[in-house]
């Protein structure tokens, strides 16, 4: 939407000021009446003591800019009045303090526009650069099309009446510029002539010819500036202590930007949390960053982001220095994948409530668990960021009583009330964010920040399995985190990761931080949510899926034992624990050593008596029944065999041919394989992956010698 024609105001009266109010319009009438009387040249006088007035009182040298979002009616249609409402506030936050930054004023916002006056020319092109650099780097970092702003840019420079009763201003060149913009297209700076020659000759500008403007007989020189070429002004970069050097820019929040920079004395890259120049550096703000690094600064785990330092300054930008994570927020990968899977989601959540139980063992709420405060890095490694508003025991509250602090959707029913947050105010936040990572969804939806609360004091929310497949353990950890009362809840964080062991160990989880590292290092975020969770572990405990089976016979030492009883068969889940077979691997025994049947009984046996088995050879074993698949299948003959033996220097390494996980390879390790080519691969989250095609003849062994190397 274009910016209207500015309006023009009527010529003043000479008497106007002695005689305001209710008399200024017979006034008019008076001296109009008088006018028509008058001769040519008593009119033309008084035109010329009219300007003369204008000119000495009103009239102003300034360049004016205006921006507006492109697209915005067609926003409003798709998304809806409220998205569109967000969509113009955001425009707003990122401009207005860049049009304080570089001197200007706005003057006022006219639907999705925003009108700015600037001293000169020169100052409001830097201006529109940084508004273009601000909207590029905001969309390099959002993922859903609904977060998507372009905007173009109109700028003109000449002289304006200025109303000094509010600011506005009025004129043909305010009316130029809003024209000037209107000619533009997305993510484009358009200037007109008179700001050209003000601009020096540095400036990279491209000529877009003369365009007729409306209310002006001659066409209008156009010009636009090349602002991606453009370097960013040194004055967007923070002020920082000498130590750090910074070298980009990783997000932006309500009160402070992140930036990339390295600490010269420690030689070492950290994340730098700096204040908005733009807010008012008062008291209590100072005392609120100190707060965050001293409470940050208190908590030394491995999923809570480490503090490192802290520079408040009053003469230059105040900072914290922390931890650098190489990776994404937990809200990227559900805002890009739609959700995930209840098995990345558990062992996700486990992790978090883990720094988040260290915290709560230490007296510190959070107080702002949510998606964007989760950080996983590209090694699967999960962090807890962003103690900003935590609360520690024998801390006073520096916000007003009653209001309650942190992100409206994730505020529990007494932060709304105006009650004091304790632990189970985190709990309860963490149910929303684990709903929000299995579904996608929030569980509580509302047109305003006062609907979602209102849902949430009333506790209505759809129950997750409702909305998206989720695993039913996990469902009922969501249900007890989001109780109203928070007397139901789990007691703190720790005792909600206990809660999550037991669905981890059902699916022979042992540890989960090293089996979310493969998760991720495997790519499996990045390829997105399988929709049958099959694809990832098994819906139900045992069977084990594909990757996991194989089919065991007993070593040399107890063949006489298989002899006398049969082929033992079993399911081998990790070779580093002992795994007891479930019953429905197991395979009928023979009854005497005579060749195979085709095909065996489709009746299931009963499970052997439990004992350990040493793994020496795998072969193909039947696929085990699914949630896809109810029937069991029947176990076919085996072909001509041959041996696989897998030596690793270096590390272990988990052994997968042909796609299917066989075991780990500690040191010789060797597997009985159909004879042909297969793929192996050798694997660890700590190494680079091997990967070869070898051949297995009938009846001979052969052998695999791999190096693994670190990660670079």
């Amino acid at each position: 939407m274009s910016a209207p024609d500015a309006p023009r105001s009527a010529p003043p009266a000479a008497d106007e000021k002695s005689d305001p109010g209710p008399s200024r319009p017979r006034a008019v009438e008076e001296i109009v009446s008088s006018l028509q009387s008058s001769s040519m040249e008593d009119v033309l006088r008084i035109q010329d003591q009219l300007q003369k007035v204008l000119h000495e009182k009103y009239e102003r040298c300034m360049a004016v800019l205006f921006s507006d979002i492109v697209g915005s009616t067609r926003y409003f249609e798709r998304y809806g009045d409220a998205a569109g409402r967000r969509m113009i506030q955001r425009h707003q936050d990122l401009v207005v303090p860049i049009v304080e930054r570089f001197e200007g004023r706005v003057v006022k916002t006219i639907g999705d526009a925003v009108m700015a006056a600037f001293p000169s020319a020169a100052k409001a092109v830097a201006a529109a650069v940084a508004m273009q650099q601000a909207i590029s780097e905001v969309e390099s970092q959002v993922t859903r099309e609904e977060d998507r702003v372009e905007i173009r840019i109109g700028v003109n420079f000449g002289t304006a009446l200025v109303n000094d009763s509010d600011g506005d201003l009025y004129g043909d060149m305010v009316n130029v510029a809003a024209r000037v913009q209107a000619h533009a297209r997305a993510r484009q700076i358009l200037v007109a002539e008179s700001v050209r020659e003000q601009l020096p000759a540095t400036m990279p500008l491209r000529s877009v010819g003369a365009v007729a403007v409306k209310g002006k007989r001659d066409q209008v020189l156009l010009h636009e500036v090349i602002w991606r070429e453009m370097e960013r002004p040194s004055e967007d970069l923070p002020q920082l202590d000498p130590r750090y050097v910074v070298s980009s820019k990783l997000g932006a929040g309500g009160m402070a930007s992140v930036w990339r920079a390295r600490d010269e004395r420690l030689g070492r890259e950290v994340a730098l949390k700096v204040l908005h120049r733009n807010l008012p550096f008062s008291l209590s703000m100072r005392q609120r960053l100190e707060r965050e690094a001293r409470v940050a600064a208190g908590l030394i785990h491995e999923n809570v982001v480490q503090v490192y330092d802290v520079g408040v300054h009053e003469d230059r930008d105040s900072f914290i220095a922390m931890e650098l994570v190489e990776g994404r927020t937990l809200r990227s990968y559900v805002e890009r994948l739609g959700s995930l899977p209840s098995f990345a989601a558990a062992l996700i959540a486990y992790e978090v409530a883990r720094g988040l139980g260290y915290a709560h063992d230490r007296g510190v709420v959070h107080r702002d668990v949510k998606p964007d405060n989760v950080l996983i890095s590209d090694r699967g490694a999960v962090k807890v960021a962003d103690f900003g508003i935590a609360l520690m025991d024998e801390l006073v509250r520096l916000t007003a009583s009653g209001v309650p602090v942190g992100t409206p959707a994730y505020v529990s029913p007494e932060q709304v009330k105006g009650e004091a947050a304790d632990c189970r105010s985190d709990v309860f936040a963490f149910g929303i964010l684990l709903y929000e990572t299995c579904t996608g969804r929030l569980p509580f939806n509302g047109n305003s920040p006062s609907a979602v609360m209102y849902k949430i004091v009333e506790g209505d929310y759809p129950p997750p399995q409702a909305v998206a497949r989720i695993e039913p353990e996990l469902a009922d950890v969501i249900a007890r985190c989001l109780k109203r009362d928070r007397a139901e809840r789990f007691a703190n964080a720790g005792e909600l990761g206990e809660a999550l062991r037991p669905l981890l160990q059902r699916w022979s989880v042992v540890d989960p931080r090293a089996t979310l590292a493969t998760y991720v290092m495997e790519g499996n975020l990045r390829r997105g949510p399988a929709r049958d969770v099959d694809d990832v572990v098994p819906t139900r405990p045992p069977p084990p899926r594909g990757r996991r089976r194989g089919l065991l016979v007993a070593t040399a030492g107890v063949a006489g034992l298989i002899a006398a009883t049969g082929a033992l068969i079993a399911f081998l889940g990790d070779a580093s624990t002992a795994v007891e077979p479930p019953p429905e691997a197991v395979a009928a025994p023979a009854p005497a050593p005579s060749p195979p049947p085709a095909e065996p009984p489709a009746v299931e046996p009963p499970p052997p008596p439990p004992q350990v088995v040493t793994a020496s050879a795998v072969v193909p074993a039947p696929v085990p029944p699914s949630s896809r698949e109810r029937t069991p299948r029947k176990v076919r003959p085996s072909r001509a065999m041959g041996t696989l033996e897998v030596s690793t220097s270096g590390a272990w390494a988990d052994v997968f041919v042909d796609g299917e996980k066989l075991g780990r390879s500690l040191s010789a390790t060797r597997f009985d394989l159909p004879a042909g080519a297969h793929v192996v691969e050798l694997r660890n989250p700590l190494r680079v992956p091997w990967k070869r095609t070898v051949k297995v003849e009938r009846g001979r062994t052969t052998t695999i010698r791999a190096e693994l190397r670190p990660l670079p």
